[in-house]
Parts: C-alpha cells; sequence; structure tokens
C-alpha cells in the first residue's frame, strides 16, 4: 500500500490494515518504508494497534530531526512480543 500523511493542522491522516487473527501468535512485525518532505523539526507520527474494541496501543514514534530527516528514504521494522 502507499499513503500520503498530512500534518494535523487540519484533517487528519491514517491508513489501517485488514482485520489479522493473531490469537496463536507470539508476536507481531510490521515493516515500512517512509520519506518525509516538509516536515518540520519536532513533528512526528505514531505506529499504533488496537486488539478488538479496545484503545490503541502505541508501539512507534518517530520525530523529524530525532529519528528521521526530510527527503530521505527509511526502512523502519517495529516487532510486539505477545505477553
Amino acid at each position: 500500500y502507499s499513503i500520503q500523511i498530512r500534518d494535523n493542522s487540519g484533517a487528519q491522516s491514517s491508513m489501517t490494515s485488514p482485520a489479522l487473527n493473531l490469537s496463536n501468535a507470539t508476536g507481531a512485525e510490521i515493516q515500512f518504508y517512509f520519506k518525509a518532505i516538509g516536515v518540520e523539526v519536532g513533528e512526528d507520527f505514531w505506529i499504533q494497534y488496537k486488539v478488538g474494541s479496545g484503545a490503541y496501543v502505541t508501539i512507534g514514534q518517530l520525530i523529524r530531526g530525532t529519528h528521521f530527516n526530510n527527503n530521505q528514504f527509511y526502512v523502519v521494522t517495529l516487532a510486539k512480543r505477545c505477553q
């Protein structure tokens, strides 16, 4: 998939996957590629998951100037182990 994410000063952007049955999984891993353009220092985006009707859980937060800079491609892999 490919999406364009915009800052939250207007309409928020998001993307969700189809529902996944991970009931027998010991964990999950997500890998994605991105390139930021025009993101100001300190602006960020989150990677979250949700189980059933529960709240979203943030497993990643990427901040411009700390984790990435503009005009470069990045690959990010995040893992979450089941407890």
